[in-house]
Order: structure tokens, then sequence, then C-alpha cells
């Protein structure tokens, strides 16, 4: 009807194949293949209150299929008690190379709901929230040892399991047609890992925790028909979000105790507080 309806809609995506710069004898083929994703999602959008509020809730179920990684070819190993000339070929002692491989399937279901809805003529308020299960479906052996590097039910990387921001925002008038207003709102993000596989800090390329974060920010300010100027706050409470880790294959590796070297990790970080104002000109 006029103030509800529901929906449901399926789209595929996909991602081209490639080459891998291989040289010698790898084990993988040089050529890796598409990966697909296909989306089955339903959902109810409204209006309630003559207008005043908006609900929608969506449902959504992702299948990965064939998706794509980027691991160390394991023909890279070498050969146990040869010497460094011997090797055998897509089994061990061939050139280090990092490639591209189809390594199995995963999926992502998923729930978001949202809520606007006006208070009165000059207050609103609003939030958002998504739960969200990421994660590998099928088992692979990446070193190709006998045991299973990834399994079924591994986190997809930097995905986290719930996520929400709430806002209120609210207006009053001034002189000459003018209006004055503030906002303040709040995000959440869950924890999330860096990376697919379960790797210990003794690895070369380990999987680290990013811990859950939240932020504020704070704008206040004054409006005309053409012009506004607004004082903001980013960032409150000074958050450091840490959104992921990257090592990297040496970095983390290059440590050395007796030359007195640490463990390096690159950490992606949110922006500190900041404090500002804004002019915006309209014509």
């Amino acid at each position: 009807n006029d103030h509800q309806m529901i929906y449901g809609l399926f789209t595929r995506g996909k991602r081209p194949g490639g080459v891998n710069r291989s040289r010698g004898d790898p084990f993988f083929p040089n050529q890796y293949e598409p990966d697909t994703m296909d989306n089955t999602e339903f959902g109810y959008k409204s209006t309630f209150a003559e207008g005043r509020g908006r609900f929608n809730v969506t449902g959504y179920n992702m299948g990965w299929q064939g998706y794509q990684l980027e691991i160390v070819d394991p023909s890279s190993d070498p050969c146990p008690g040869e010497d460094a000339s011997f090797s055998i070929a897509k089994v061990c002692g061939q050139p280090w190379q990092q490639i591209v491989a189809n390594v199995g399937d995963a999926h992502i279901y998923g729930l978001f709901t949202e809520l606007d809805y006006a208070l009165s003529d000059r207050t609103t308020v609003g939030w958002n929230v998504e739960f969200m299960e990421a994660q590998t479906d099928t088992s692979f052996d990446v070193d190709f040892d006998g045991t299973d590097d990834i399994v079924g039910g591994l986190r997809l990387p930097t995905a986290p399991e719930v996520k929400w921001a709430a806002w209120v925002e609210h207006h009053w008038p001034l002189s000459n047609g003018k209006q004055g207003f503030i906002r303040t709102q709040w995000s959440h993000t869950g924890d999330s890992v860096n990376i697919l596989e379960r790797i210990p800090t003794t690895d070369p390329n380990p999987q680290f925790h990013n811990e859950d974060y939240t932020q504020g920010d704070l704008r206040f300010g004054m409006q005309s028909e053409d012009w506004d100027i607004t004082v903001f706050v980013n960032n409150i409470s000074d958050e450091r979000a840490q959104y992921t880790y990257e090592t990297g294959l040496f970095e983390w590796a290059a440590s050395s105790i007796k030359d007195g070297r640490a463990h390096t990790a690159r950490i992606y970080t949110s922006r500190p507080r900041e404090f500002g104002i804004r002019y915006s000109h309209r014509w």
C-alpha cells in the first residue's frame, strides 16, 4: 500500500580471473579462475505516524563460490635433506612466489534494520543496526602438508558481527528566517580479524584480532536559505580505533633479539579528535 512494501531480489556478481607471474614449476597453475557471489535479499520498508517515522528491515544471504585468496605457493618450501640446488617439480624447492588461487566457498548472512522518527517539528532521532555472519564453508590445505589450514567456519577478514549507529538532531528558529541546529551521532563497529587463517604470532604473517570501537561526533551551527556555518567536533572521545593490522610477509618476521629488531606491524587507525569550523554557501 502507500505506506508499506515488501520486496525480494537476486543479484550475481563476478570478479574476473587472471594470470600469476609464476616462475619454475609451482604447484598452483599460472591462471586462476573467476569467483562469483550470489545475493538473495528480502526486505520490508514502511512509513508510519502520518509520515513522521520510517522503518526498514532487510535480510540477505550471500553465497561466495571459488573465492580468490593471495597466498605463497607451497612448492617454495625447501626440499628436506637436500641441498639448495635440488628441487622436485610442483612439490618443493621452487622459486618463492606469492600468487592468487581459488581456495573454496564462503557465505555472508545478515540482517539490517533502521528507524528514523520525528519527535516534533524540530527534533528527529534515528538508528540502524546490522548483524552479520561471514564465514568460510569449505576446507583447504594451503601448505599441502596433510593439514587443512583453512577450514569451514573461519571468520572472513575485517567483517564485524555487529555494527550500529544512532543520532539525534534538533533545530530552533532564529531571527530573519535563520535557524540554529545541533546534532550528535555515534557509531559502533564490532571486533574482527585481519586475515583469514588462524596463524600464530610465531609465523611471518600472523592473524591479529581487531578490537571493537565506538566513536561519536558533535556539530552545531546556524543555517539560512543560501549559507550555513557549522562548528564541529569529530571523534569526541579521541578513540584510536584500530581498523586492521598488516604485517606483510617480512616485517613481522624480520625481528631479531640478537640485532635488537622488534616485530613490526602496520596498524590502520582512525583519525584523532578534530575541532573545526565549516562555512558553506549555495548559489
